[in-house]
This record gives structure tokens, C-alpha cells and sequence, in this order.
């Protein structure tokens, strides 16, 4: 688990996954939809997608998930969980805007 917040400000913890596995990332994604928990990113490590300066090939994918939406699956670690739980809480007592589950349809930002 890594942790980084979005461009508002909002944390979310990562889940990396190696570059071979091109399946996982989508099963995992919904997997946890079926927990209720919405996915906020999913990206693909494929070299024409991410990366530019020669090492791309070696990047992972990584699945990106806000906090509070973690919550509920937690962490086994105590000092990781109480870390999910500070950032969740930072998250919850300055944004009021909720992900929302992926209902399979695609968006095309342009």
C-alpha cells in the first residue's frame, strides 16, 4: 500500500500489481465492488500507456482507491490500518463528494 492524494487533495491508498498480470486488476476491481467498495482509478502499465523515459516497460499496474472506501476492508497490519484510518478521516471531515460504483459503461475524456 502506498499512500498519495489526488489532484483535490484526497487520500487513497494504492494497490500495485505486477505488469505481467494483466487480468488481475480487473477481477480485483470487481471483487471489491461486490464488497461495495468503489474503485476511483485503475492504471495500466502497459509502456504506450504510462512511463516515456525508457523504464516503462518495468511499471506495475496500480489500482487506486479513495480512504474512506477502504475503510471497510481495512488492513491486518495494525500501524498500516491506523494509518488508513487517520487519512480516512481527513478524507471524510474535508470532502463530501462520494465515489460512486462502476457500472461497466465507458467515459472518454477528451
Amino acid at each position: 500500500m502506498l499512500r498519495n492524494n489526488d489532484q483535490t487533495g484526497k487520500n487513497r491508498v494504492y494497490i500495485e500489481i505486477s505488469n505481467r498480470n494483466w487480468f488481475l486488476p480487473t477481477q480485483l476491481c470487481q471483487l471489491l465492488q461486490s464488497l461495495t467498495v468503489p474503485m476511483q482509478y485503475i492504471g495500466w502499465g502497459h509502456p504506450n500507456i504510462r512511463g516515456g523515459n525508457g523504464t516503462s516497460w518495468a511499471k506495475e499496474h496500480q489500482l487506486k482507491i479513495y480512504a474512506e472506501d477502504f475503510q471497510s476492508i481495512g488492513f491486518y497490519i495494525t500501524h498500516k490500518n491506523e494509518a488508513l484510518e487517520e487519512l480516512a478521516e481527513y478524507n471524510k471531515a474535508n470532502f463530501t463528494t462520494l465515489q460512486s460504483l462502476c457500472d461497466g459503461s465507458i467515459v472518454t475524456i477528451r
